[in-house]
């Protein structure tokens, strides 16, 4: 149904299914659909056809209450959506606080509040209450000593056993023809108990790879600790 399916926005439905978006050509969407596939009856079903943000380089956040959060990734918008897996329709989750979105974005992850944190691309942060369908104000990420705002382009993050997040950040630098993803890369870990980010000092990737911005991926493990490739 799909020519091209590039690196879509995905996610594990509590009930086993899998929900699935249109990345587009190139990362440009024209429609922002999404199918579901059902691992029963190895099937596909047209699904969301009524989102207005689009689906690339979008990431999907499981909710508690079995819904599907979504920041929209159109470049300085901060419009959010809930996918409900019962209707097959997308509905309004609110408005981020500031843009998060910069045709990237960053990861969003449910802390042990309840809240989800949602890291941005511009070096804002949100944190989203299902409760309230309502969002707030999560502090930024630092600006380095030159200037550059550190940011989450694209990158990883991974909750620790004490519920605090664990994440890279890098520079997104666009120039009026392209953009790309700077390094280093310092990591943090976001206190959920006090609203804080905190540097974590060690490098965690080898200094001839932690130059590459955020091209890392995040395991946790049974025995508590994160593997970073």
């Amino acid at each position: 149904y799909w020519s091209k399916i590039g690196a879509p926005p995905f996610a594990a439905l509590a009930d086993g299914r899998v929900l699935m978006s249109y990345f587009g050509n190139f990362g440009q969407s024209a429609y922002n659909e999404s199918m579901i596939y059902d691992p029963t009856t190895d099937k596909w079903t047209l699904t969301g056809t009524n989102k207005v943000g689009r689906t690339t380089e979008a990431g999907y956040t499981l909710l508690p209450n079995d819904k599907i959060l979504t920041v929209n990734t159109d470049r300085g918008v901060t419009s959010a959506e809930i996918y409900d897996p019962t209707t097959g329709k997308w509905s309004s989750a609110g408005q981020t606080p500031q843009a998060l979105a910069n045709s990237e974005v960053g990861p969003a992850l449910t802390l042990p509040s309840g809240k989800v944190l949602a890291e941005g691309a511009t070096g804002a942060n949100a944190l989203y209450d299902p409760k309230t369908n309502s969002w707030s104000a999560a502090p930024n990420f630092p600006v380095l000593s030159n200037g550059i705002q550190l940011e989450a382009p694209d990158n990883y993050a991974a909750i620790l056993p004490n519920g605090n997040l664990l994440t890279s950040t890098g520079a997104f630098i666009c120039s009026t023809q392209n953009c790309t993803i700077m390094g280093p890369s310092p990591f943090f870990e976001f206190d959920w108990r006090t609203n804080t980010w905190k540097p974590v000092v060690d490098d965690l990737i080898a200094p001839s790879d932690s130059t590459k911005g955020t091209d890392y991926m995040m395991l946790p493990l049974p025995n508590g600790q994160v593997m970073v490739t």
